[in-house]
């Protein structure tokens, strides 16, 4: 009876330690794909550190003109991708939707920019992933040649005056764009924060 119990607890013993040591990898997974995204948002931040967005005039999908003049949001998320990039890249597509659930309109406009690709084809694309955001199509690259992007789908952070406060490449790894959403999500309200302590006297209350 004491060596069927002396097994029966080596091997809750063993179970218990398998599991340790599998949460133990996730984690470290986990960890290293976070950083691997801070170290790439942070380098193509930098790379475009205090860089103005460059003048644009394009069209949305239902023929409405679009200037780079006319983001009346307090920030713009602009979203550059083709429906040709890799197809787990684009997996993050659904969740760009989601961004703007989280700000009003007011705060946050959120607009897509596609190139290498058709409006019939961007169009059945925006239908299967849900997207009612506005989608520019840019035939000629205009926009990534200008801020030499050579990939994508690349996420761009903007405020009023057209300014560059932080740019994301999506990564093509599921867990990795997870975080990258969380963590776009909490630079947007960080920096709408900032903006909002700016406007409150010393002392005073909110104008």
């Amino acid at each position: 009876m004491n060596k069927i119990k002396i097994i029966t607890i080596f091997i809750i013993f063993i179970l218990l330690a398998s599991m340790n040591i599998l949460l133990l990898i996730q984690n470290n997974a986990m960890k290293n794909a976070f950083n691997s995204l801070n170290t790439l948002s942070f380098l193509k931040s930098t790379d475009l550190s205090r860089k103005k967005l460059p003048f644009f005039a394009l069209t949305d999908l239902k023929g409405k003109a679009f200037t780079s003049q006319k983001l009346d949001s307090e920030l713009a998320l602009l979203i550059l991708f083709s429906p040709a990039d890799c197809a787990v890249c684009l997996q993050e597509a659904r969740k760009w939707q989601q961004i703007q659930q989280h700000f009003p309109i007011e705060k946050l406009k959120i607009i897509g920019i596609a190139d290498n690709t058709t409006q019939s084809e961007l169009q059945r694309f925006a239908h299967a992933m849900g997207l009612t955001f506005p989608i520019l199509l840019d035939k000629k690259s205009y926009l990534k040649n200008e801020l030499n992007i050579k990939e994508s789908p690349v996420k761009i952070l903007v405020d009023r005056k057209n300014e560059i406060i932080f740019i994301q490449k999506t990564s093509n790894s599921l867990d990795a764009q997870e975080l990258s959403i969380h963590q776009l999500i909490n630079i947007i309200k960080n920096r709408l924060s900032h903006s909002l302590e700016s406007l409150i006297p010393e002392g005073g209350e909110k104008k």
